[in-house]
């Protein structure tokens, strides 16, 4: 048989198929049809249940109003003993709820309940915030329940003074829900936000409130069991009075008996289908498999070659169209042998020269695609970097493009000496050579990439080391003067201290000395740094940043001030406390004379202390953070101001203050960053790991 013949016979199969399954749809569709009509009718009731809810409410408030308007109310505020014999006579205005009498303060003064479990609410939070008269009405959530609140005024009706407050207040429970089911004829569920269940219509046989069972969630609501029976279930939110949902109303309604004889036509139905497609399935194998299994002999073939088995032969014994396919790939196996064998002898001898070099070589289209590179490419590029991919797609190369248009251009070799790039494993230096190559009729650009990255690391290391030196030098000899010229001016004030004898005078002789002190304090702190270790201590840094700021506010100008702002009663850190002191009083510093640069009329300087989560570590750490108003920081600059003797303050800055300041931190472990707005605001934020241990 021909496969024309064949192919008529498996459509003929494909349209009994496509009949059977269209009946089916039909049923289906039809069964869906009554199932909207049934949730439509649904949405309607939940309509009537929402608006009944509210309803209730306004009823509430209404009951309230017409209470506490009331002379009887009025006039006896202080008697509650008749407010409760006439609450009582008005019993009937709110049978389910509750009244409570406060007092203009909050204080309870009645309580009558026509129900034993009052909801425990209390008005003197909402007068501490109210700034009139206060009016309360709509939804409470308290604890595990929800009660309707409905708060209203008791003024004196001939001077409109305030004289208490009428508060009604009732359960949202299965006795409201018997209330709405009274009126819409649905079923009623009541939760509250956590999806506990707060009241049900639904009495089982054992006279036992019961609530759904096995909820699945629809496009259009819920569907749930009830004793076995399927029921729809839509709902809506209850909001409380701060506007959040704090509940939901239920409202179901069972399967009619019209959709559950439909539901079973469609499992008849389904039956006559599935027996259809078994039927379909078998004939399908047989045909199928006449014709499937020589192309299956096809396509393995097809993979066999293109994993290398080139020997691999097809033995197909037909005499239709398939068998004759069978000897053509045959045919075309052995040429695409022969021919893949000379290929892979040619590319076997050059990538043994390219891999053999141990510069990276990486051959580019003129648009940047690489072609071919060799394995120390790869290494240098940590695997980055592949064939497919664009050149300038590693970061920092965008740099180069340039010199390798030029060496397309022009026909000669460029060189690129220290490109900075990065891959996610890491940063890296480079030294690049570019020059054309003709392959064939097309042009490529021949890249050779030399890593010097370690080469240059050490040779900024040495540099580094050299000033470090040089800075530890310089240090030592200042605060050395410093200090002998602290200590020359101390010995003065001891002398002039004997011989003045005006109480006033000694005082603010005793206030020079003791802030010259702290200067000689601060110089022997200056001279700690140019010391090789840190001397580690655990220190409590808000008393560390108290003391050093108590000494900077004797500095300040009159139009500058500071706010100081901490977080708990302090964060343990390990480090050198006349280190950060100094540290500080630099950044201080900087920013007093920031304002004072800025010229504004009000300077200020923000310092706080806190801790945050460090992503970086995975921890917490301490931050201290120093913002002011001053000028701000010049981008250009960001990169320089902790490099040493970078100053923006001419001859009268030492380039040294915030160099000290990141090498204290650095060594505690943290670390430091800036931030800034130039001509408003810069902001220094420093890091420091917080003390784990006991002690």
């Amino acid at each position: 048989m021909k496969i024309k013949l064949k192919l008529i016979l498996f459509s003929l199969f494909i349209i009994f198929l496509s009949l059977s399954f269209i009946t089916g749809l039909f049923v289906f569709k039809l069964r869906s049809s009554l199932k909207k009509t049934e949730i439509e009718h649904l949405s309607v009731s939940l309509r009537r249940a929402e608006s009944l809810f509210y309803d209730y409410l306004a009823q509430l408030n209404r009951i309230a109003t017409f209470l506490s308007e009331t002379k009887e109310i009025s006039d006896n505020i202080e008697n509650p003993e008749v407010m409760g014999i006439y609450l009582q006579q008005k019993d009937l205005l709110f049978p389910s709820g509750s009244v409570i009498i406060f007092n203009e303060r909050g204080d309870r003064l009645l309580s009558y309940r026509a129900d034993s479990s009052p909801c425990p609410f209390e008005i003197k939070p909402y007068l501490k915030s109210s700034q009139g008269i206060l009016r309360l009405s709509g939804v409470k959530e308290m604890g595990k329940s929800l009660c309707f609140i409905s708060l209203a005024p008791i003024v004196n009706p001939n001077s409109l003074e305030v004289k208490g407050y009428l508060l009604i207040e009732r359960h949202i429970d299965s006795d409201f829900a018997d209330y709405l089911k009274e009126r819409v004829r649905e079923e009623i569920f009541l939760f509250d936000r956590t999806g506990d269940f707060l009241g049900s219509t639904y009495i089982g046989k054992e006279g036992d409130r019961i609530f759904p069972s096995r909820m699945k969630r629809e496009s259009w609501g819920w569907v749930g069991y009830i004793e076995g029976r399927p029921y729809f279930l839509k709902e809506t939110l209850i909001r409380c009075m701060d506007g959040s949902a704090c509940g939901k109303i239920l409202i179901g309604k069972e399967e009619t008996r019209m959709v559950a004889l439909l539901k079973s036509s469609v499992n008849y139905a389904l039956i006559a289908f599935l027996v259809d497609f078994a039927f379909a399935f078998l004939l399908t194998i047989l045909l199928g498999n006449h014709f499937t299994k020589p192309i299956g002999l096809l396509s393995e073939a097809g993979q066999r070659w293109a994993k290398g088995a080139l020997d691999y032969r097809l033995n197909l014994q037909r005499r239709d169209e398939f068998g004759h396919l069978a000897s053509v790939f045959n045919y075309m196996a052995e040429e695409i042998k022969v021919k893949h064998e000379e290929l892979r002898r040619t590319k076997a001898f050059y990538q043994t020269i390219i891999d053999s070099n141990p510069v990276g070589v990486i051959a580019c289209e003129p648009s940047g695609r690489v072609v071919s590179l060799n394995r120390a490419a790869q290494r240098i590029f940590s695997g980055n970097l592949k064939e497919g991919e664009n050149l300038f797609a590693i970061k920092g190369l965008e740099g180069i493009r340039e010199k390798f248009t030029r060496a397309l251009l022009e026909g000669k070799a460029q060189e690129a000496f220290g490109v900075e790039a990065e891959v996610p494993a890491r940063k890296m230096v480079l030294k690049l050579l570019m020059y054309p190559v003709q392959r064939e009729e097309e042009l490529l650009l021949i890249v050779q990439a030399e890593d010097i990255t370690r080469k240059r690391e050490m040779e900024q290391e040495l540099y580094h080391l050299r000033k470090q030196a040089l800075l530890g030098t310089r240090l030592s000899s200042y605060a050395h003067d410093i200090n002998n010229y602290l200590t020359t001016i101390l010995g003065y004030l001891e002398i002039m201290d004997l011989k003045v004898a005006d109480p006033s005078l000694k005082e603010e002789l005793q206030r020079v000395k003791k802030t010259t002190r702290a200067a000689a304090k601060l110089s022997r702190s200056i001279l700690d740094f140019s010391k090789e270790k840190m001397k580690k201590e655990v220190v409590n840094l808000n008393d560390v940043v108290e003391s050093t700021l108590d000494f900077v506010k004797r500095l300040l100008p009159r139009k500058i001030e500071i706010e100081f702002n901490k977080e708990g009663d302090g964060f343990r850190v390990l480090g050198d406390p006349s280190k950060i002191s100094v540290g500080l009083y630099n950044l201080l510093i900087n920013s007093i004379d920031a304002i004072m640069a800025s010229g504004k009329e009000r300077g200020k300087i923000k310092v706080k202390v806190g801790a945050e989560f460090d992503p970086s570590s995975g921890e917490h750490v301490a931050k201290l953070v120093v913002e002011d108003n001053g000028t701000g920081i010049r981008q250009e600059n960001l990169d320089k101001i902790f490099e040493p003797y970078f100053t923006t303050k001419g001859s009268e800055g030492t380039g040294l203050g915030l160099y000290m300041v990141r090498n204290m931190v650095e060594e505690m472990g943290g670390k430091i960053t800036v931030e800034s707005k130039p001509g408003e605001w810069a902001r220094f934020t420093l890091m420091f790991p917080l003390w784990r241990g006991r002690g």
